[in-house]
C-alpha cells in the first residue's frame, strides 16, 4: 500500500535523540554505580580512568545490552523509539504495522551491522526506493512517516 517516506531530517533527528537517551541512561548508570561503590568521602561523579579501563569489558557489555534492548523493546512493543515518536516515524513489519519480535530483533541485528560498517548500511536508506537500509532489508521492515494529525 501507500506509505509516506520519512524525510532525512526526521530520520536524523530521531536517531540522535535516541542516541542521546541511550548514552544519557548509561552515564546515569555510571554515576549511580560510582556513588554506590565510592568511599564515603569521595566526591567523584564518574569512575576514574583507572576504573574505566579495569571495568571496560563489563561496561561495554552492559552498554551493548542497553542499546540493543532499547531499540528491540521499543520497536517490538510500540513500533517506535522515543525519537521516532517525537519525529512522527514508525517502524512497520512485513505483514502489518505491528512488528513481530523476530522482526524487531533482526532490525537491531541489522542496525549493529550498519554501525560496524561505519554507517554505510544506514546510508543505503537514502537511495532505496522505499528508504530501507540494511537493517530494514534484513528484518523485512520499513520506516514510515505517520500522517500529520489535523
Amino acid at each position: 500500500g501507500e506509505f509516506l517516506l520519512p524525510a532525512i531530517p526526521a530520520r536524523l533527528g530521531a536517531f540522535w535523540l535516541d542516541v542521546f537517551l541511550v548514552v544519557g541512561g548509561f552515564l546515569l548508570f555510571l554515576m549511580v554505580g560510582t556513588r554506590l561503590l565510592a568511599p564515603a568521602d569521595s566526591i567523584a561523579l564518574l569512575p576514574s580512568f583507572h576504573d574505566l579501563v579495569r571495568l571496560a569489558q563489563p561496561y561495554y557489555l552492559i552498554f551493548f545490552l542497553v542499546c540493543f534492548g532499547y531499540f528491540t523493546a521499543f520497536h517490538f512493543f510500540l513500533g517506535q523509539t522515543p525519537g521516532k515518536m517525537l519525529f512522527g516515524l514508525r517502524l512497520e513489519g512485513k505483514e502489518s504495522s505491528d512488528l513481530l519480535f523476530s522482526e524487531a530483533f533482526l532490525h537491531s541485528v541489522g542496525g549493529l551491522a550498519c554501525l560496524l560498517a561505519l554507517g554505510i548500511g544506514f546510508g543505503f536508506a537514502l537511495v532505496h526506493p522505499e528508504g530501507r537500509g540494511w537493517n530494514d532489508r534484513l528484518a523485512g521492515t520499513r520506516l514510515v512517516a505517520l500522517p500529520a494529525e489535523e
